[in-house]
């Protein structure tokens, strides 16, 4: 997934995939590798390339709240 990735993330950043690149080298140092991997597979999946969106994929999600989802039911 990461060479698809960053082969993809070359030819459609020309300018600015060095700065991707070392971004996204520090997101791998912070989540590790099976977390990067899985993120660069989403990002493939929805046909979008940047360390912007890799950042998403890695960012921690809140669970909802029980009470939010419970007013929601009600």
């Amino acid at each position: 997934a990461a060479h698809a990735y960053l082969t993809e993330l070359i030819h459609r950043r020309p300018r600015i995939w060095v700065r991707d690149v070392e971004r996204l080298h520090a997101l791998l140092q912070a989540h590790g590798a099976e977390a990067t991997r899985a993120a660069f597979e989403a990002g493939l999946r929805a046909d979008v390339f940047g360390a912007e969106y890799i950042a998403h994929y890695l960012a921690p999600t809140e669970p909802a709240r029980p009470s939010a989802t419970l007013e929601l039911l009600a």
